[in-house]
């Protein structure tokens, strides 16, 4: 049996032809794999707690916003781009989270605020905002990412506990001007009666 000569073809564009082919299905596939990771991640996205959006590190206005902010807020993605998504902060906090973010903006730097936010049903829920810059390998800001997170309940908690404290720190005051004082005092409600007396009550009485 003789042996059966095998020719390689000598022509280099066959060989051209074959990378070309080689670096087209490379892209091919690094593009699809690109797509998967972006759908990936704005799925992951979508799915956090909390609100999260992007702004140009040019101008400051908002160029993303997650599904979660849409649905808290009611409103379309036109509204909230730019400078749209102020309309959806409480009056009273305009200014303030309007002067953090140009300061923030303007340094460069990480920040973060509380602040309410209006719901879709016309509510005010509390937030804290934080942002900060994504740097490229050079340090050179390429995009500002942001996020908001429901604090209400908290924050509700902790305005009863400040006004508590302020309401304990009230009657301690004024139980030592009561007790300063050389005339009987007391405090009394329809409910309860007699709450307190101080103690030039219990001097004249004989009571204690």
């Amino acid at each position: 049996m003789k042996n059966r000569r095998i020719s390689l073809p000598s022509d280099n564009n066959f060989w051209h032809r074959k990378k070309r082919r080689s670096r087209r299905s490379s892209r091919k596939s690094n593009s699809s794999g690109d797509i998967l990771n972006t759908k990936m991640l704005r799925l992951m996205v979508d799915l956090m707690p909390s609100a999260v959006y992007t702004c140009s590190p040019e101008t400051g206005d908002c160029t993303w916003v997650n599904m979660r902010l849409l649905k808290y807020t009611g409103l379309n993605l036109e509204d909230l781009l730019g400078r749209g998504w102020i309309e959806a902060v409480h009056p009273d906090d305009r200014d303030s989270v309007l002067e953090m973010w140009n300061t923030t903006f303007s340094r460069g730097e990480g920040s973060s605020a509380d602040y309410r936010m209006r719901r879709f049903d016309g509510q005010y829920r509390w937030f804290l905002g934080r942002a900060g810059p994504l740097r490229d390998a050079r340090g050179v800001n390429i995009r500002w990412f942001g996020t908001c997170i429901d604090i209400h309940d908290q924050k509700l908690a902790e305005q009863r506990q400040s006004r508590q404290l302020h309401i304990e720190a009230n009657e301690k005051k004024y139980r030592l001007l009561a007790e300063a004082i050389p005339q009987i005092v007391f405090t009394a409600t329809p409910k309860d009666g007699i709450t307190y007396v101080n103690n030039k009550w219990f001097a004249y009485s004989g009571q204690t």
